[in-house]
């Protein structure tokens, strides 16, 4: 029972435990133990070779099970993005995309342009500094006035306006009419260079 427990809890740790890169685990070990399809966005396992096992049954064993199949399935803890481990090592399976496609880690941290974490097709990922990944973010959920930075304020009867720029919370204006407050938030984000995609629905 307590071995049980303890799995558990383990398993639940590594599920988080996501590093970005290794420089131990290169492009080149990954283009040999999966399959990029740049068109789908599909990661597969391809057949291992013995080197990697610790004995020919374990060999066979997961070249029985895992070879053909689809990698990297399961969901992060807090996002949509795909996850996946290799050679013990846990990845977000877009930075693993980027790096077999292009032949080296990223850079910066990957941005799903349409805004779907799970859509990992080279034509939809960026890589990009952090604050530009938050300039092409989703709408938040308890967002009431279906647009990001724009709230009703009880208090002054008024539209307020706000934009978030390196880390930083700016105020942009107060205004009667929504379609005022809209009109301030689009240029706000115009100008510090914010994706057009921004703010789209969950």
């Amino acid at each position: 029972m307590l071995d049980s427990v303890v799995g558990k809890v383990v398993h639940k740790l590594w599920k988080t435990m996501l590093n970005f890169d290794r420089d131990d685990i290169t492009p080149e070990i990954l283009r040999e133990l999966l399959d990029y399809d740049s068109n789908t966005g599909l990661l597969t396992w391809k057949p291992r070779k013995l080197k990697w096992f610790a004995n020919e049954q374990v060999w066979k064993a997961w070249n029985t099970k895992y070879a053909g199949e689809r990698a990297f399935k399961s969901k992060a803890v807090a996002s949509d993005r795909l996850t996946g481990g290799v050679l013990s090592y846990r990845f977000y399976a877009s930075r693993v995309a980027w790096a077999i496609f292009y032949g080296s880690w990223p850079t910066h941290a990957i941005d799903h342009i349409n805004g779907d974490e799970t859509d990992d097709r080279i034509g939809n990922l960026r890589d990009v500094p952090q604050g530009d990944n938050c300039r092409n973010a989703s709408r938040r959920k308890d967002n009431t006035s279906g647009v990001c930075g724009v709230s009703w304020s009880k208090a002054s009867g008024k539209w307020q306006v706000s934009i978030s720029v390196n880390k930083q919370n700016r105020h942009v204006g107060t205004f009667e009419r929504k379609a005022d407050a809209i009109a301030a938030r689009r240029d706000a984000e115009r100008e510090h260079g914010f994706h057009k995609n921004h703010g789209r629905g969950t």
